[in-house]
C-alpha cells in the first residue's frame, strides 16, 4: 500500500507529489481517486475500468438503506451534509462496506470448494455474493466483466471470483451471484489497490447518489418534520 503524501511546496498543493495545478489542467477526477487510492496515474485502460466501476455503484433506486436515510435525514430539515452522513453511516458488511472484505477473500489461497464448504459449515456469509433483489445474476456484475472484457482487464482475482460462484451455486443447488461489491473487489484486486481502499471505492461510487436523493428528500413533507410552532421531541 502506498503512503499519503499530499503535501504543500512553496505555497502550491501536491497531491502524492503531483503539482494540484497540473492535475486541473490534465487529469480526470477517475485519475486523481486512483492516484489518491493506489498511489500511481492510471493506464489509459485502468482509467476507463475505474470510471466504469464508479458508475457501477452510483446508486441504486430509492430502496437501499443508505438512499432511505439519507432521505429521511434530508426530509426532516438537515443540511444536505447531515443528510449525506446519515446514509453513509447506514453502510455496513451487508449493505455497501463489504468490497475490503471480499478483497480479502478474493485475494487469499486456498480451494474455492472447500472455502465455500468451510463458510457453510461456520454458517458465515461469503462476503461479495448473493442479493435480496438479483437471485440469478446481478446485472452490474455482469456489465462490469463484460467492460473488462473489452479493456482487457483480466486477472485471478477475476478468475477466483468466477470459481468461487460456481462453487457456491454447486454446493447451495442454486445461483448465488456475485453482487456489486465482489465485482467491484474482483477487479480493484486486477486493477492493484490495496484491500484497505475497496470499501472507498463504493464510498466514492455512492456519494453523488445519496447527494442527489438527500436534495429531493429535503422537498418532501415529514411526518417527522415538528411544525414550526411546536416543541421538537
Amino acid at each position: 500500500m502506498h503512503t499519503m503524501n499530499s503535501t504543500h511546496h512553496e505555497h502550491a498543493p501536491d497531491v502524492v507529489g503531483v503539482p494540484l495545478a497540473s492535475l486541473i489542467a490534465e487529469a480526470s477526477f477517475v485519475d486523481v481517486v486512483f492516484l489518491l487510492l493506489r498511489g500511481s496515474r492510471p493506464l489509459e485502460r485502468e482509467r476507463a475500468m475505474l470510471d466504469a466501476m464508479l458508475v457501477a455503484a452510483c446508486d441504486h433506486g430509492e430502496e437501499p438503506p443508505s438512499t432511505v436515510a439519507a432521505r429521511v435525514s434530508a426530509s426532516t430539515g438537515n443540511a444536505l451534509h447531515t443528510a449525506i452522513a446519515a446514509g453513509i453511516l447506514t453502510m455496513g458488511p451487508r449493505h455497501g462496506c463489504a468490497v475490503s472484505a471480499a478483497m480479502e477473500l478474493l485475494a487469499r489461497a486456498g480451494d474455492p470448494v472447500a472455502v465455500v464448504h468451510a463458510a457453510i459449515a461456520a454458517d458465515e456469509r461469503l462476503p461479495g455474493f448473493g442479493h435480496k433483489v438479483y437471485t440469478e445474476e446481478d446485472p452490474r456484475t455482469t456489465a462490469l466483466f463484460i467492460r473488462a472484457s473489452t479493456l482487457g482487464i483480466a486477472g485471478p482475482p477475476l478468475e477466483r471470483a468466477r470459481a468461487l460462484s460456481e462453487a457456491l451455486a454447486t454446493a447451495k443447488g442454486r445461483r448465488i451471484p456475485l453482487n456489486v461489491d465482489g465485482c467491484l473487489a474482483a477487479l480493484a484486486l486486477a486493477l492493484g489497490f490495496p484491500s484497505a481502499a475497496g470499501n472507498a471505492l463504493f464510498l466514492v461510487s455512492r456519494l453523488p447518489g445519496l447527494a442527489a436523493h438527500a436534495l429531493a428528500g429535503s422537498t418532501m413533507t415529514s411526518y417527522m418534520r415538528a411544525p414550526a410552532s411546536s416543541e421538537n421531541r
